[in-house]
């Protein structure tokens, strides 16, 4: 499925212009594919620097299990440190491995759950969190976040996001449908000076065309 046509920047530069692709995998988790051209492969880029963040993602505990698995893997207990740092402001106390089901358990401060009986909102947010933390000079696809959070998670989550790009240095992709979470992405992204560019995109017939602003969306 084409997911947007884009142009990637990484070390500074514009390489060219990408169309990304959705990628389930049945043994890992979900990434994306980017391709010059619809009819080019194999992809320029396929690697698991590539992830994605999107409803089907979020609802399936095997990828939650995978990725943090694998995330530990990589950085060891610093990895679950800092994930249990982040999440402390949801009485998190510890994320444990059920090996033989094959599923993530999250110790709240007065109870716990399966991945699977979280509700979609700390859902997104648990996922969300192991991707932006799991890859560094990476990019990350997050589909329509606004869909999922409550009111209070919105800050937390722009917050967690922009901390993404400053700590690992990644490049993210948000395709929005809320002006309050723009809002509070320019508000938020404004103090931390970290660099957000808007894309408005529209139809004009059967084409698909967009407007770019990098200051604020008063216009669109």
């Amino acid at each position: 499925k084409k997911f947007l046509k884009i142009k990637i920047k990484k070390s500074g530069n514009v390489i060219q212009n990408f169309i990304i692709h959705k990628n389930y995998s049945n043994d890992n988790y979900p990434y994306i594919h980017l391709y010059l051209d619809i009819a080019n492969f194999p992809p320029v880029i396929d690697n698991e620097n590539c992830l994605l963040v999107d409803f089907v993602s979020i609802k399936n505990p095997d990828y939650s299990y995978r990725l943090y698995n694998k995330s530990l893997d990589i950085y060891g207990e610093e990895f679950k440190n800092k994930i249990l740092n982040i999440l402390k402001s949801y009485d998190v106390k510890d994320i444990e491995v059920d090996k033989e089901n094959e599923i993530i358990r999250i110790i709240f401060k007065d109870y716990s759950l399966y991945y699977s009986s979280l509700s979609d909102s700390f859902k997104l947010i648990f996922y969300s969190t192991l991707t932006l933390y799991s890859i560094k000079d990476g990019i990350i696809c997050i589909e329509e976040p606004e869909n999922y959070l409550d009111k209070f998670s919105v800050d937390f989550y722009i917050k967690n996001i922009v901390k993404s790009v400053e700590e690992s240095n990644n490049q993210i992709f948000i395709s929005i449908n809320s002006i309050e979470f723009l809002k509070k992405l320019l508000e938020i992204s404004k103090i931390e000076n970290v660099d957000v560019k808007i894309y408005h995109l529209f139809k004009v017939g059967d084409r698909l065309k967009y407007n770019v602003y990098k200051e604020g969306f008063q216009e669109i």
